[in-house]
């Protein structure tokens, strides 16, 4: 069991927040589930100490995600313009790709954490083609250049309540988010104990559903699904989506279906903190 490690991990990526915003940042954080289990809490705090992350499978840093532009000297492998990276693409509705990319790294006047202009910690990330670009990652042999199919998405946000069904290689799935919606506070803000699930159907019956992801509230963010299609090369489905449940700070995850254990769809194999304070 690995949990202390992602908790490191999320530490050093919040060292720009203040004390405050850092620990209910890693908090909520923490409530991203890799493992089907639920949890009742009634504060962040219990959830925080009590939900199971299971680390046995997959590990959260299996796959390696950066972003362009400015980001915290930990939030980017030191030896970045060393390792081989995959830009995922979306070129329309129904159709991406995956390609070799080359990111270039510069060290850059970070105004969070430097204290004045001689020090420089910041590290800006740029490409060469960023228009439709979804995610640079790096990762297992088996994630590879290809063209890709992606089922059509009708709604990327999937509210409380919500359902949608779309057919992949196929077969039939369906995203549906649970939860809690206050009726005098709309969209993300006014959600709590939100949880999203993929559930594979069959005959208009479901055969396997997997927890995507869990929250307890929202501020000012949203669960948002940026990719849907096979990105492992074994004609099932994969998912790119970004579980940031606050302004503050971005998450984006990777679920394959290749780190999944039995009667599981995926499994979370990457996870990466982003943030903007």
């Amino acid at each position: 069991m690995q949990f202390h490690s992602l908790l490191t991990i999320i530490c050093l990526g919040l060292l720009s927040c203040n004390q405050d915003q850092a620990a209910s940042t890693e908090k909520t954080i923490a409530l991203v589930p890799l493992v089907e289990e639920t949890i009742e809490a009634e504060t962040i705090e219990e959830a925080f100490m009590a939900y199971p992350l299971d680390f046995e499978t997959a590990t959260p840093t299996a796959v390696k995600i950066v972003r362009l532009g400015l980001t915290h000297e930990a939030e980017s492998p030191a030896n970045l313009e060393k390792m081989s990276w995959l830009g995922l693409y979306q070129l329309d509705s129904v159709t991406a790709i995956l390609k070799q990319v080359s990111p270039i790294k510069s060290i850059v006047f970070d105004a969070v954490v430097d204290e004045d202009s001689t020090e420089k910690t910041g590290v800006q990330i740029d490409l060469a083609e960023s228009e439709g670009l979804l995610a640079i990652m790096h990762g297992p042999d088996y994630l590879k250049t290809a063209s890709l199919t992606t089922p059509y998405m009708a709604k990327r946000e999937i509210m409380v309540g919500e359902k949608q069904r779309f057919e992949f290689e196929g077969k039939t799935y369906e995203l549906r988010a649970e939860g809690k919606q206050d009726s005098l506070i709309a969209g993300w803000d006014g959600t709590t104990h939100y949880k999203l699930y993929l559930a594979e159907i069959l005959d208009g019956k479901t055969m396997h559903t997997t927890l995507l992801v869990s929250t307890l509230f929202f501020q000012e963010a949203g669960i948002r699904i940026l990719f849907m299609g096979d990105l492992d090369n074994d004609q099932k489905l994969d998912l790119l989506i970004e579980t940031s449940n606050k302004y503050s700070y971005a998450a984006p995850a990777i679920y394959l279906s290749s780190f999944a254990a039995r009667n599981e769809l995926v499994k979370m194999a990457g996870l990466s903190i982003f943030t903007s304070c």
